[in-house]
């Protein structure tokens, strides 16, 4: 006999569902984008199923059939993209500067060395980010696997780089599916499509999916107590974008705060392998080619999107900045460093607790309340790590095996 919590997860199953269902179909209605009708017509099929399933007793085989079935649908979606689909996709400067930086590393050109508007001169994106100067930001400004993680797919003839995004959303569910016990597995999907916006992001160009899947690596090995491989998968994460930067920071405190009972070993193997996680991938755009100018080019673009002069936008209190109100960028930034070193503080006060090595995971999405820039793509990918990570929890106190 299911509880009636089991039975209200089904439930918000179905609503969230629901949303994907109508969500997809109004891109459809708007966009022309057939390659949603199937995901609108079997989102909507399940959401129903999931409803009278909180009702009656339907074997969970059932929906585990459907559900891959479903997702089987995804793997179709790809093949249409690459097969019928294929062709650049400029939903969003970032993605079309990845594509531009696949052509430019396959003709031995360092992407960081190059003007991007050319790109954007050819390709026309309606997502531009843009300057106080009236004109636009020009330059590749994400850590270089942000670029390589396509380059195997774009060797193969792919173009539309919304596969690989497509493909890495599939991974992170999985791994977040497979790690919740089987009574509440339904949980992981509903981690993801609490904001059913997350997947627009995702089929739209906003590449914060791509680290998704090695933070939740991060965070599976640090559970096992690995922590080298845990500091590596968290390098190899912030090398796809600097949203969860931070991260390390917290997690720094959290090993320093407990250093008696665990040591300086974690903190020594977790710092040291996340750096080789990170740099591993930078070093060739660092070096070549060879003259001083390079490695200050690779750090201005990494630097790109803290140095810039771009118009504020998003939410919290940037959100105030462009609606009701005028702050100054300097005032801005000195905020953010306020409000940065009050997080620390505060975290540094509770770090002693075994909760708060998880916390330091999703602590990125706090401090981007005051920021410059804060995107609604800055907080609602951190609601599966959130997740994930209060389930590494349950599993390190014994809570779920």
């Amino acid at each position: 006999m299911r509880s009636w919590l089991e039975r209200v997860v089904d439930v918000v199953m179905a609503f969230l569902l629901m949303d994907v269902a109508f969500t997809s179909s109004y891109l459809v209605y708007s966009n022309g984008a057939v390659f949603y009708i199937p995901v609108a017509i079997l989102a909507l099929a399940l959401a129903l199923i999931m409803m009278v399933k909180a009702f009656t007793d339907i074997p969970g085989t059932v929906t585990t059939i459907l559900g891959g079935f479903t997702i089987a649908v995804y793997v179709v979606y790809v093949a249409l993209v690459f097969g019928i689909w294929n062709r650049v996709y400029s939903g969003t400067d970032e993605i079309l500067f990845a594509y531009y930086a696949n052509y430019l590393l396959v003709h031995g050109i360092n992407p960081y060395t190059v003007n991007m508007d050319a790109i954007l001169r050819q390709y026309h994106t309606p997502f531009y980010t843009t300057l106080l100067t009236g004109s636009h930001a020009d330059k590749y400004s994400y850590p270089a696997l942000s670029f390589l993680v396509f380059t195997p797919f774009y060797l193969a003839g792919l173009r539309n780089f919304i596969a690989v995004q497509v493909l890495f959303l599939g991974i992170a569910l999985f791994i977040a599916w497979y790690d919740t016990p089987r009574k509440w597995s339904n949980l992981a999907f509903i981690a993801f499509l609490i904001a059913p916006v997350f997947f627009t992001y995702v089929v739209g160009g906003v590449m914060d999916i791509l680290w998704v899947p090695f933070m939740l690596m991060s965070m599976r090995e640090m559970q096992r107590g690995r922590y080298k491989w845990s500091g590596f998968w968290l390098g190899t994460a912030d090398n796809i974008k600097q949203t969860p930067w931070i991260s390390i920071a917290y997690l720094t405190l959290f090993f320093v705060k407990n250093r008696k009972r665990l040591g300086w070993a974690p903190l020594k193997d977790l710092l040291t392998w996340w750096f080789i996680g990170f740099i591993i991938w930078n070093i060739p755009f660092m070096a070549y080619p060879p003259n001083i100018h390079t490695p200050f080019d690779w750090l201005r673009g990494v630097l790109y999107p803290v140095i810039a002069p771009t118009v504020s936008q998003g939410f919290a209190l940037a959100y105030y900045n462009i609606t009701i109100g005028t702050l100054l960028h300097s005032l801005m930034t000195l905020l953010t460093i306020v409000w940065v070193l009050f997080t620390l503080f505060i975290y540094w006060w509770y770090a002693d607790k075994p909760q708060a090595l998880w916390l330091a995971y999703v602590m990125p999405a706090i401090v981007y309340f005051v920021t410059w820039r804060s995107l609604a793509n800055y907080f609602m990918t951190f609601i599966p790590i959130a997740y994930y990570a209060v389930l590494m929890y349950a599993k390190q106190s014994g809570e779920i095996k």
